[in-house]
């Protein structure tokens, strides 16, 4: 490693599977995040076949005992949690299938019932005014330089000091043309009519 850089590659290698189950576990915390704003004290990550049922996640059976099995049948991270006969088993959230996972997530991050929608942040704001306009007695920024190499670099003629201006305009400035120069020059009171 260089001593002026500031970081280092490092590769580590894990089972897709871990990685997936990782990845849903970000997305639910930052939907978990979401809770803690709106400040919801509870923070759930476990739930019971009933609750499973009662939320109708997308992909899930209408049944406890339906879940159940499912659960079993796909093994399901479980804890077993008290209830009023006993024990209970709850199942992670990142267990569920992708659907109900998914549905789960939309669930939290759904805005309270009653929330009117956020408002848009950004003020309503006057259209900017159009930059101003020239004067009308404001000459083109080539008329100085063109002038100036008529009176004092010895152009000959206009024709003359046109083909030369080129070199002498500042940057992003056009040539004008041979009928631009004549008119402007005319109104300045420099050249007859």
């Amino acid at each position: 490693m260089d001593k002026g850089q500031d970081s280092f590659d490092l590769s580590v290698t894990i089972p897709a599977s871990e990685l997936a189950q990782l990845r849903r576990r970000v997305l639910y915390l930052e939907a978990a995040l979401i809770q803690v704003i709106r400040d919801q004290r509870r923070i759930k990550e476990w739930f019971t076949a009933a609750e499973l049922v009662a939320l109708r996640l997308p992909g899930l059976p209408t049944s406890k005992a339906a879940v159940t099995r499912i659960a079993r049948e796909q093994g399901w991270t479980t804890e077993k949690v008290p209830c009023q006969g006993g024990e209970r088993h709850a199942y992670h959230f990142t267990s569920l299938p992708r659907r109900a996972f998914q549905g789960l997530i939309d669930m939290v991050l759904a805005p309270p019932p009653g929330a009117v929608a956020p408002v848009d942040q950004v003020p309503e704001l006057p259209e900017p005014e159009p930059a101003p306009m020239p004067p009308p007695n404001a000459a083109p920024p080539w008329v100085l330089p063109l002038m100036r190499m008529i009176r004092h670099q010895g152009a000959a003629n206009v024709a003359e000091a046109i083909r030369e201006l080129p070199a002498f305009l500042p940057p992003g400035v056009a040539c004008p043309s041979m009928g631009e120069a004549m008119e402007v020059l005319r109104a300045l009171g420099m050249v007859a009519s």
